[in-house]
């Protein structure tokens, strides 16, 4: 059997019935299995990783979706970032056309140098339409596409249409450059040259700077995949995030108060009908209720820990002489982490909450707790492991350390030369992927399994190169 070809063996059932289709040969149909994966540079992953690449289909079953962040491929052009550059393609077209995602339906949205860049993959079972009415790259033109789905106004929901609260650095807007002689009349770039896989590429042509934003709208949930920028340790990167999180708050808040007035609309034109019956108001009343709760799926690498129990190598202890609990975390010990920058010199624009690793701060977590407060998004992973996995007698053996058990997505880089001390970092991990999932009440009722895949400081599990391990989302039902 050919790389290309599928192996149903290892297909779950749920995947075969997508096969077919729900309605029909052809339509559409709702996906079941999600997978999130950090793949920290897709060439290296191709070129070092296939039989790795290989292994994470096979034990995940051929899930509906693929979200990849990391994948570092350069974009054609400023104007055309849902396509690779023609020589970065080179590198991972086998991956990508022959053998192991030759299933799937790439959607690239990528920065301008070999930096971030996000790639989701649907199964070509699920007879996605790649329009520009189904996908967007950016809050600002996510937000237009729902706006048009319901057939409502920026005005309809508060919001102006030169949209200043959303942070122009986010959205990338394309700025006019004085062109030089040579430039203006060099040979310009035809679509041959420059969109290597031109059939799937993006319809869309505003993305993300950095490639670090997709959203996709299915017949009855959204999806958003993200790589969301590093805190950094200085002042710039600081700001940099404050801005992400504060465009990502601003985008949930409108689509939360669009699907409200979709919802209202709605109602209004089912009550001005007369003549439906009994039986058809009770759906149409379902109908308006399920638009105000559609659900929302937003996975990736959030960098970020929720909270103490989300970051390895943290202990209980008493404040003084007090009987009051203090977590003490690796984390945020000040000894260890970045609380002067590289000159150790205390930045003076930095605030005390943004001391600490990042993705460890007070700051990224408070403004996380927002932004799920703001959607209602439960963490899908935390509400099914409250205290985590793997704590029997059998599992006690089974692991190293505490810290091996398969509760954090990303793990510290490996010493080269075997000295467990020889990488700061080695032994250490940290939970950054996450499935977040609105209404959080659905949890219960449709989550059949959330898993993180990897475990221990040997990255053992599917890791496949990467530093961090895949997560996947299992379905009892669509949504």
């Amino acid at each position: 059997m050919s790389d290309s070809e599928s192996d149903d063996s290892f297909v779950e059932p749920s995947a075969k019935r997508l096969k077919k289709g729900a309605g029909g040969e052809g339509q559409a149909t709702a996906p079941m299995s999600f997978v999130s994966w950090n793949a920290n540079g897709l060439v290296s992953r191709c070129s070092w990783n296939k039989d790795d690449l290989h292994r994470l289909l096979r034990e995940t079953h051929n899930p509906d979706v693929l979200c990849l962040q990391e994948v570092r491929l350069k974009a054609a052009g400023p104007a055309n970032r849902g396509t690779p550059l023609a020589s970065d393609y080179a590198s991972v077209k086998d991956v990508m056309e022959r053998s192991v995602f030759s299933d799937y339906q790439p959607f690239w949205s990528l920065h301008d140098n070999k930096y971030a860049g996000t790639l989701t993959l649907i199964h070509k079972r699920l007879a996605f339409d790649a329009n520009n009415s189904n996908c967007a790259f950016t809050t600002r033109s996510a937000l237009s596409l729902l706006l048009k789905k319901y057939h409502l106004t920026r005005q309809d929901i508060g919001i102006s249409n030169n949209n200043n609260n959303i942070p122009k650095r986010l959205d990338s807007p394309k700025k006019k450059k004085q062109t030089s002689m040579t430039a203006f009349f060099a040979p310009k770039a035809t679509a041959a040259t420059t969109s290597p896989n031109k059939k799937s590429s993006v319809l869309s042509d505003e993305h993300h700077s950095e490639g670090r934003f997709q959203f996709f709208s299915f017949s009855n949930f959204d999806l958003i995949n993200t790589y969301v920028p590093n805190n950094g340790t200085k002042e710039e990167s600081y700001q940099r995030r404050r801005e992400w999180d504060h465009d990502m708050k601003a985008f949930l808040a409108s689509r939360r108060k669009l699907l409200e007035k979709a919802a209202e609309a709605s109602k209004m034109t089912n009550n001005n009908n007369k003549s439906q019956d009994n039986d058809h108001q009770d759906n149409a009343t379902t109908t308006t209720t399920n638009i105000a709760e559609r659900p929302l799926l937003w996975c990736g690498d959030l960098n970020v820990a929720a909270d103490y129990r989300d970051g390895s190598h943290w202990k209980r202890g008493t404040i003084d002489n007090d009987t009051e609990d203090e977590i003490f975390e690796f984390w945020t010990d000040e000894k260890q982490c970045f609380v002067a920058g590289v000159t150790k010199k205390l930045d003076p624009n930095r605030h005390s909450d943004d001391k600490g690793i990042p993705s460890f701060t007070t700051n990224e977590r408070r403004r996380f707790a927002e932004i799920r407060r703001e959607a209602d998004l439960a963490d899908t992973w935390r509400e099914l492991h409250p205290d985590g996995c793997s704590s029997t007698d059998d599992d006690n053996a089974k692991y190293k350390s505490p810290w091996d058990r398969p509760n954090f997505t990303w793990r510290g880089h490996l010493s080269k030369d075997g000295n467990t001390y020889a990488s700061k970092y080695q032994g250490k991990g940290q939970r950054l992927d996450y499935f977040l999932l609105s209404p959080s009440s659905l949890v219960k009722d449709v989550v059949l399994e959330c898993s993180i895949l990897g475990c221990g400081e040997k990255r053992e599990g599917l890791f496949c190169g990467s530093d961090h391990c895949a997560t996947i989302l299992k379905l009892k039902k669509p949504f």
